[in-house]
């Protein structure tokens, strides 16, 4: 086995969007009379789902909506504010780097598909993706193993030729069941046994790197 494909995960190892995240969710809260600024949401539920979020306001206010509301007034209010949308620090070079060695690319995200591809596009590295795989395209998202199946699957590789870069723990869990190889993006450099390489930047990461993974 070695190196024939490469999956990443969106956001916080493509695109720096929590910004926009915490601001739609501050004005989704307002538009139901609730006013916690971007600040007060990214101290208290920063790395939550928006199910996890959503429930637990509904619960503290006694908020008269259900959490698809909340979730669908988000995403409803996200697509307005992509221009702020920035690449993390390494991502474009390593993107860059991986085509030039003609090495075939994934998304794997657990938003919605719209708003990846409109993040990619303002990247500017849309084009560069074979296989988009998104909250629409599957059934249980991670850290089941089906997004990063489905993507090895499309892609037409073997999964155990196939690495994925994550920053979140259960992304790493989805792509070892999946079978593939994973590196956790980690800024502050915590470990996780189950990942085959930590970094804590992804400028430390080229198409050599990864495919020593192999070796």
């Amino acid at each position: 086995m070695s190196l024939r494909a490469v999956a990443f995960d969106l956001d916080g190892v493509l695109s720096d969007t929590q910004k926009i995240m915490s601001l739609a969710e501050s004005l989704t809260l307002r538009k139901f009379g609730i006013n916690l600024s971007p600040r007060e949401i990214e101290e208290r539920y920063i790395g939550t789902t928006d199910e996890f979020m959503f429930s637990k306001i509904i619960e503290e206010y006694s908020l008269n909506a259900t959490v698809n509301d909340l979730i669908k007034t988000k995403w409803s209010i996200v697509p307005e504010y992509l221009h702020l949308v920035e690449p993390i620090h390494g991502s474009s070079e390593l993107v860059s780097d991986l085509v030039n060695h003609n090495t075939p690319l994934a998304v794997v995200s657990s938003s919605p598909g719209d708003y990846v591809r409109g993040v990619l596009e303002r990247l500017g590295i849309l084009e560069h993706f074979r296989v988009i795989i998104t909250s629409e395209n599957v059934k249980v998202g991670k850290p089941d193993p089906e997004p990063y199946a489905k993507a090895s699957s499309l892609l037409g590789m073997d999964a155990g030729d196939c690495v994925a870069i994550e920053d979140a723990f259960n992304g790493i869990i989805s792509a070892k069941r999946a079978g593939m190889k994973a590196v956790l993006y980690s800024k502050d450099g915590h470990a996780y046994e189950k990942a085959d390489l930590v970094v804590k930047s992804l400028a430390d990461l080229n198409y050599e790197r990864l495919a020593k993974l192999w070796r």
